[in-house]
């Protein structure tokens, strides 16, 4: 194995570890809230999240990513980048605001339109994060990069699971993640010593990436999420949080490796991309640990999912069951173009 190939793996397995004790915390907050709060629960928060997902990807011009791309980002790249995803977390917090009482109508559960509301609070706190640290992944700082998200993670878990114990209302959700995300502002400005400005001044040169950013984040939404569009319209709370809990469950095994990874392959891909022998070498590694990992996990979740779900959930979820036995073979098949996403944006062709 030369040496990118021993640094790509060694960075993985680091962050796929770290990745996992991370989503640790988010599987035990899971099963916690499965057995405290009810599927209609999870359904009107699902039911919310698509709303806010929708208006944030239509707004969203992925200045991370195209401050990560672009080896030679300075200041005023930064600047701009923030002061970009400022303005785009203010719009999102307006338009969600004003389209809630549709998606309560849209849904036919007036429940759903406060808690929009309320997550939408959540998006404009999460735009006054420093920028800066997205630095921790471009220069492969997997350490810091770790710290940042399991501090967030821990605060968010530690709020909702107090909240559900104490209110036993779904409300806990929506409001473990604004602390979650009032806890990230902070600690982003603690951690990285950058302090972002207002600035539009290389607005051209980052919307020259960003334009074809969006278009795939919104292909990337609709593929992910209409379903929940067809699923709360044409079901109830209760079946849509079924659907979505085991949606969660049954990404776990894949997603869960895949998304580490990714963060490694982006940046290691843009080290390489001026040399397509290395960069071949490292796509090729990276889709075999991919398929290897990610295929057996997401079979062996769908040929046991019937008792995952009574031991990790309860008898309350066993309307997830055929879902997870679904969902979970779905998910395997994403090793196989996950790493040809990454590869595509590393070399302009978004």
């Amino acid at each position: 194995m030369s040496s990118p190939q021993r640094s790509l793996f060694a960075n993985a397995l680091i962050v796929v570890s770290m990745r996992w004790t991370d989503r640790l915390i988010g599987l035990v907050s899971t099963l916690i809230l499965a057995r405290i709060l009810t599927p209609e629960d999870f359904g009107i928060i699902a039911m919310a999240s698509v709303l806010v997902g929708l208006v944030d990807v239509l707004l969203d011009l992925g200045v991370n990513m195209a401050l990560i791309q672009n080896s030679n980002a300075d200041d005023e790249d930064y600047n701009t980048a923030w002061t970009i995803r400022l303005i785009q977390s203010c719009a999102v917090t307006v338009i969600i605001f004003l389209l809630a009482p549709l998606a309560a109508d849209y849904y036919r559960d007036p429940r759903v339109s406060d808690v929009t509301r309320l997550m939408a609070l959540g998006m404009f706190v999460g735009g006054f994060e420093n920028i800066g640290v997205v630095s921790f992944q471009k220069s492969m700082e997997f350490g810091k990069d770790f710290r940042f998200f399991f501090v967030r993670r821990v605060a968010g878990f530690a709020v909702t699971i107090a909240l559900a114990v104490s209110l036993e209302s779904y409300w806990a959700m929506p409001l473990g993640a604004l602390a979650g995300r009032l806890t990230g502002v902070v600690l982003s400005y603690t951690m990285h010593p950058f302090r972002p400005r207002l600035s539009l001044s290389r607005f051209s040169r980052l919307w020259s990436f960003s334009q074809w950013a969006l278009i795939r984040s919104i292909g990337v939404y609709f593929d992910s999420q209409f379903d929940r569009f067809l699923v709360g319209r044409m079901t109830d709370a209760s079946t849509m949080g079924a659907y979505t809990l085991a949606n969660e469950i049954s990404a776990m095994p894949s997603t869960e490796l895949l998304q580490p990874l990714g963060r490694v392959l982006f940046p290691a891909f843009v080290a390489t991309k001026h040399d397509p022998v290395k960069l071949r070498e490292a796509y090729l590694l990276a889709l075999a640990v991919q398929a290897m990992l990610a295929i057996p996990a997401g079979v062996g979740l769908a040929s046991v999912a019937d008792r995952a779900v009574m031991v990790m959930l309860g008898e309350q979820w066993l309307a997830a069951i055929p879902f997870v036995q679904t969902l979970a073979l779905v998910f395997s098949l994403g090793a196989l173009t996950h790493a040809a996403g990454y590869l595509l944006i590393t070399i302009g062709k978004i």
